[in-house]
This record gives structure tokens, C-alpha cells and sequence, in this order.
């Protein structure tokens, strides 16, 4: 036994947080192995068919099709994750589907002449390509539903030290002193915020486990945007106690910190 009801209270969670985190470590390693095979085998299909006085610039070519379509997956799912919905999203939306499907099918292609050159029968060369390229695109998909915010519908227990009782509304930082500071100055004034905010909290997990950057990110939609609980969730990508434990913490360090020592010197 631990000893510690913090952590035994949320022994549940830590277990699932750990089974995502291997199952994102596994993702990530398959995607690798899946790319790098969707390469090779495009530069191959590319050196043994181009003439060879322009090999090496076929090979080089061929690495398009497997980079672009990993670079637009990820794209379509951060889109997504963003959401912020609009004609700008859509036209985004379109534009980042067709050029992943257009990779997609020169990867496909490329790899199934190859097989097909290797001895593979034609009426079952489309499977590798299928696979292999089918495979990075599975992968994003995983990595993407791992890394999203878990449904706010279920209220999690708080089982983090608290760290301060109080509201957002009960620090107010005029909105007109943030329109006076240019975006470099006020970037600097969260990361700062974020720095002190670890320093002080160093056994929350919520906040030792986190970037500066990330913390940053979720004092800065807090108080310089108004943003709520749940709208921060889905822009971070960070799960309702995480957010709250970096909030709370956050209005600690603004009521005891002058705003003007996270400022610029």
C-alpha cells in the first residue's frame, strides 16, 4: 500500500492513463515501421524502373507520395481537432482529402508494379500497397482517437491537491492591459505564469507531468480569450481533471504574482 489516498483514489485512471500510453507508444512505432516501408518500396519501384541516367532523381521523386500522404493524415485529424468550423475549414478540409488520396494512389501504384516485378500475381499486387499505405493512415486514426479529450459528460473526481479555492472571476486581468502588451510580450507573460505554475506544484501530476507550453496554452485561453471549461478541453487536448488542476493552480500564481514580473523586462 501506497500510503497516499491521492494516488490510490486514482489508481483506475492511472492504469488506463498507462494502458494509452503504451498503446500511443505502439501506434507511433508501427507508423514509423509503416512509412518507412511505404518509402522503400517507392524508391525501389522508382530505381528499378526509371532509366539509369535518372535514377537517382526518380528515387528522390518517388519519396513524395509516402511523405505527403503521413504529412496530409495528420493534417485531416488536426483539422478536425481544431474545430473551428467554417468555410475556411472546409475548403481546408477538401484541399487536405484530395491531396492525401492523390499520394495515396501514387504510393498505391508505384508499389504495386513493384510486387508485381517481384513476382507477386496481379490480381493480388493491390493488397501490399493496401496495406502498407492503409496501415499509416490506421495508425493516425489510433494516435488521434488516443489523444482526444475524454467526454465531458462524466465528471471525474478531483483527486488532486487542491491548490487554491478560487474562480476565475476571482482574478481579472483587464483585458485592456493584455491589448497593450504586443503577442511576444504576452506569449512571454504565460510561459512565465506556466514556469511558476511548475515550480510551485511540483507533486501534481496533473501539472508536473505537462509542458510549460501546455500550461501556457490553458492559462492563456482562460484568461486572455474567456474561454470555458469544456472549449478549452477540446482545443488542448487535455482531459477535464488535467485542465482544471492547471486552472486552479493558475489563479493561485495570478493572485499571489504582481502581473508585471511575468512581463517582459
Amino acid at each position: 500500500m501506497s500510503g497516499n489516498p491521492r494516488l490510490e483514489g486514482n489508481s483506475a485512471m492511472a492504469e488506463a492513463d498507462a494502458a494509452a500510453k503504451r498503446a500511443e507508444r505502439f501506434f507511433s512505432g508501427w507508423l514509423v515501421v509503416a512509412t518507412a516501408i511505404s518509402i522503400v518500396a517507392n524508391v525501389a519501384h522508382a530505381w528499378l524502373t526509371a532509366p539509369a541516367d535518372i535514377r537517382i532523381g526518380a528515387a528522390i521523386a518517388s519519396l513524395v507520395p509516402p511523405v505527403v500522404l503521413l504529412v496530409q493524415t495528420h493534417a485531416l485529424f488536426m483539422l478536425i481537432k481544431a474545430r473551428r468550423f467554417g468555410w475556411a475549414f472546409v475548403i481546408s478540409l477538401l484541399v487536405t482529402v484530395l491531396i492525401g488520396a492523390g499520394a495515396f494512389l501514387l504510393s498505391f501504384e508505384s508499389i504495386r508494379v513493384l510486387v508485381i516485378t517481384l513476382g507477386t500475381s496481379p490480381d493480388h499486387a493491390g493488397l501490399f500497397p493496401a496495406i502498407i499505405d492503409l496501415s499509416i493512415v490506421g495508425c493516425t486514426v489510433a494516435l488521434y482517437a488516443l489523444t482526444r479529450p475524454r467526454p465531458a459528460g462524466k465528471s471525474e473526481p478531483d483527486v488532486e491537491p487542491e491548490v487554491g479555492g478560487g474562480t476565475v472571476a476571482d482574478v481579472q486581468l483587464s483585458s485592456t492591459d493584455l491589448r497593450s502588451l504586443s503577442l511576444t510580450e504576452r506569449v512571454m507573460m504565460w510561459d512565465r505564469a506556466a514556469s511558476v505554475v511548475k515550480e510551485r506544484n511540483p507533486d501534481v501530476r496533473a501539472i508536473a507531468e505537462r509542458s510549460t507550453g501546455e500550461i501556457a496554452e490553458v492559462l492563456r485561453l482562460t484568461h486572455e480569450e474567456g474561454k470555458n471549461q469544456r472549449e478549452i478541453v477540446e482545443v488542448v487536448g487535455l482531459n477535464d481533471r488535467i485542465v482544471r488542476s492547471i486552472k486552479r493552480a493558475g489563479l493561485e500564481v495570478l493572485r499571489r504574482t504582481d502581473p508585471g514580473a511575468l512581463q517582459l523586462d
